[in-house]
């Protein structure tokens, strides 16, 4: 029988954040729903896509999520070529591994499930994200998140002065205005400058879940574990109403002595904060937290 690739997801898992990944045969797969700890990962987890599961997904592109369920039974969640969800209750882990059976004998097709409802981007609950984080993309444009209105405010008066005819008062109120703009910003531009080279040849793996989290700096590869931290600390402008308000230095510190740190143009505060949830994460207040 073929093989196919599963995966575990535990309590503190963050959506797509999956463990223990390999290609398994039937056998093997059905003793990793069964010795999954089931009375452990079900105590207050919520019953939804994300959670504590045994995922088998199908070359085809369909899944099979086995979660917990209530009065201890399981859900299965189907997520079918068309990208729909769909589930069915299951009242042991007998019935949830015949399902699982099915799906291998299936080629991945099942059948006599329910449609789950609406969800948004269900392919994210079963699909592996591996949670790398470097400079560019969706961390930049958290970065500059406040500054887009005022950008496109800017750029509209900006296009006014040159392309409409104005009384010399207007277009002195609105230079004026302009570079007031651009002063108010200043620390935000300066502040991405400094932190893009602080960051530079920088690579962060980190999850929620995970024990340990992996950070590379050119041809440097350190693995750090969770559970030799000793201080998070997050240095930033306290106010939030302010042009650099997403500016974050986030400095780690370890009872060896070892520390490490990295920005927010590398990863948004408010992911960096979901990945410690058995650690107290400290705040220092700083006008312009440069690095």
């Amino acid at each position: 029988m073929a093989l196919l690739i599963s995966k575990v997801q535990n309590r503190n898992c963050e959506k797509g954040e999956f463990h223990e990944i390999a290609e398994r045969n039937l056998e093997d797969t059905i003793s990793l729903l069964l010795n999954f700890p089931w009375e452990q990962e079900r105590h207050l987890a919520n019953v939804e896509l994300t959670c504590p599961s045994v995922t088998v997904e199908h070359p085809g592109g369909t899944f099979l999520k086995v979660g917990p369920y209530f009065s201890g039974k399981f859900s299965l969640y189907y997520l079918a070529g068309n990208k729909h969800v769909y589930s069915k209750p299951a009242s042991t882990l007998a019935e949830a591994a015949e399902c699982i059976s099915s799906f291998f004998r299936q080629e991945g097709i099942l059948n006599d499930f329910s449609k789950y409802g609406f969800v948004f981007r269900p392919s994210a609950h079963f699909l592996t994200n591996p949670f790398v984080y470097k400079l560019g993309g969706p961390s930049t444009e958290h970065f500059f998140k406040n500054a887009r209105l005022v950008l496109l405010i800017g750029l509209f008066f900006a296009g006014l002065m040159f392309f409409m005819p104005m009384t010399v008062s207007s277009f002195t109120f609105l230079v004026i205005l302009l570079v007031l703009t651009v002063l108010s910003y200043s620390p935000l531009i300066y502040l991405y400058f400094n932190y893009k080279h602080f960051d530079k040849d920088k690579c962060l793996q980190l999850s929620r879940g995970s024990d340990s989290f992996t950070l590379q700096q050119g041809d440097d590869t350190t693995v750090y574990q969770k559970s030799h931290i000793e201080l998070i600390t997050i240095t930033g402008r306290r106010s939030r109403r302010n042009p650099w308000a997403n500016c974050r230095v986030f400095n780690v510190s370890f009872k060896n002595g070892d520390e490490v740190q990295f920005t927010s143009l590398l990863i948004p505060e408010v992911h960096f904060r979901n990945k410690f949830p058995d650690h107290t994460v400290e705040n220092v207040w700083k006008f312009l937290p440069a690095v």
